[in-house]
Order: structure tokens, then sequence, then C-alpha cells
């Protein structure tokens, strides 16, 4: 997971590590006998007393240049970049490293300060969530792209549901469209021993969700989750009709499904999504084939809404909640 960035990192860090050696070769080069040099002399011996190296501008800005370019390929936006480039200047410019400590350690935790101050922007916890309110009715809708996973994380979030609070729980078929998308849930329902709640011959979605609702209130069902049709960001109809959706059955928790994949394409969809609805946060999935890495990132920065959930296999266990340290964990452990 994530090996591109994390080669990535590696080199920016092998570079300035060469280049602050190349600073040390300077220091044993300066002629004593040159008057014009006492000062800087006078620096190094007293960085050699202590036991310190600095570090200079010129050590650090062509890697850092270069690690901006190579954080955009891994699908990092431009202003996420800017973020974790200008952290990394503040604590490497203009130090003093003590001889014992590697550089590599201080690049780690000033990068892992920036990721972190990231990830964690409005933090949602789904669980203290459910659990305050578990004896109330909640209403979750999942929204999203065409395959960008909905229908699986929807059942993935209910298995999850099941194991860990055993409480009634439905199912509404609110995908409309799709050819099979009411099949694939019965298939779920069925594994997961849940009601399905359909209507194969409408195709007004409002309406299914609407009477979904309506069953689990008689049938004193604590939680029901909604599946949506796949719609496209710039399709008026259809983001209008989620608007509707929104408005006439009042989710509490809005899930916005994407693919960890797909790319900066993401970032503009989330953004168009966030326009119409008030979307909790993210659930992101295929994250186990994501070599990049980086999209998580962009997506917690630049929508200001937590990623919640991740899904890292085709299994319903498969499906974790998501937090930043196990996140930077594996974006910074070293490979084999």
């Amino acid at each position: 997971m994530f090996d591109k960035l994390k080669e990535k990192i590696s080199q920016f860090t092998n570079k300035i590590h060469f280049n602050i050696k190349d600073n040390n070769k300077d220091i044993e080069n300066i002629n004593i006998s040159d008057q014009k040099n006492n000062n800087i002399l006078n620096r190094v011996k007293d960085l050699i007393f202590k036991q310190e190296i600095h570090i200079r501008t010129k050590d650090i800005e062509s890697p850092l240049e270069e690690l901006k370019i190579e954080l955009l390929e891994s699908e990092i936006t431009y202003d996420v970049c800017e973020f974790i480039i200008s952290k990394l200047k503040r604590d490497l410019i203009g130090t003093n490293k003590k001889i014992n400590i590697k550089i590599e350690d201080i690049i780690k935790k000033s990068m892992i300060s920036s990721i972190e101050e990231i990830l964690n922007n409005n933090y949602f916890d789904f669980d203290d969530f459910i659990s305050k309110n578990k004896n109330k009715f909640i209403h979750i809708l999942f929204v999203g792209i065409n395959g960008s996973g909905k229908t699986t994380s929807l059942a993935k979030v209910a298995f999850y549901l099941k194991e860990k609070y055993n409480i009634p729980i439905a199912i509404a078929a609110g995908d409309t469209y799709r050819t099979g998308a009411i099949e694939q849930l019965e298939v779920h329902a069925n594994n997961l021993k849940l009601n399905l709640i359909m209507d194969k011959s409408r195709k007004d979605p409002t309406s299914v969700i609407y009477d979904a609702i309506k069953y689990c209130n008689k049938k004193n069902i604590n939680i029901l989750l909604s599946d949506t049709s796949g719609r496209m960001h710039n399709n008026k109809n259809l983001m209008s009709q989620l608007d509707k959706i929104y408005r006439l059955t009042k989710p509490n928790i809005i899930f916005y499904v994407e693919d960890s994949t797909s790319g900066h394409d993401t970032i503009e969809r989330l953004q168009e999504f966030s326009k119409v609805i008030p979307i909790t946060g993210t659930i992101l999935t295929k994250l186990d084939t994501d070599t990049k890495g980086g999209g998580a990132i962009s997506i917690s920065y630049v929508s200001k809404k937590p990623i919640i959930f991740v899904g890292i296999g085709q299994n319903y266990e498969d499906f974790k909640k998501f937090n930043s340290k196990w996140f930077i964990n594996e974006l910074f452990q070293k490979r084999n």
C-alpha cells in the first residue's frame, strides 16, 4: 500500500542527507587564514563543539522542489503540497541538527505533523454518534458517482453495525436506475439477514426511501441505510434529484463514497456534491490497491470533511474506521 509515495519520500530524504554531508565537506575546506571566513569559522567551531550541523536553505531547496512535483504525481493537490512543503521549510531551514539525530527523523516528524493535522480536520466519531442515538431512528444516505462502490460500502457498514451493536437495521433500494442494483442489494440483505425495502416498479428514489422510513418507524427499526444511483457531479437533473432526496428524507448522516485511486478528479466531484447536500464524511474504497496514497490526504484538506471508513478488500470485514495514526504508519513504514 502507498509504495510509490513511500519511495518518493525516501528519495527526498536521501537527497537532503547527501546535501548536508556536502555541507560538512564545505566546512572542512574553509581556509583558516582567510580573514573573511573568520565569522564562519567561529560558527563552525561552535557547531562542532555542540555536536550540531547547521541546515541551510541551499541544502534543501532543490530537493523540496523535486518533492513538490513528486507529491503532485502522487495525487496530492497543489494546495496540500504547498502546506506540507512550507512546514518542512519552517522545520528544517536555519536549524541546528544534533549529529546523533538522523535528518530522516526530522523530515519524518515534520511530514507526519502536517499530514496528521490535515487528516484530523473536523473529526467525526461515527461510533460515538451511533451509541448516543441508537435508541432513536437514524437514517444514513450513501451517495457518489457510478462505480465508486456505494452499494458494497453500504453492505459493509450494515455488517459493521450489526456486528458491533446488534440493533435492527434495514436497507432502502434507492438506486432505481442501474440494472442489477436491486438484485445486488438483495444478495447483501440475504447474506446479512436484513430487511430490504424496494419497489422494482418505481423509478423515483425519493418515494422508495420515504416509504422505507415509514416502514422502519412502523416496525421499530433503528437504522435505515439508503442506497442511491451513481451520478456525475455535472448532471444537473440528477444532482437536483439528490437535493430532493435530502430535503424529503432528512438523513442524519451522508456518506460520500469514492474510489481512492480516482485521482485529482475526486476533489472537484466531492466539492460539487457538497454544494448540493451537507456531506458528513467520506468512505474511501479500494485503499488496499492504492499505490500513491495522496487521494486521502487531498480529500481531507480540500473538503474539510473527515474520512470515516476505508475499504481494504472484497469481504464484509475488509472495512475499518479511518484512523490517521494507522494511515500514517502505513505511509511511513519501511517497505520489505
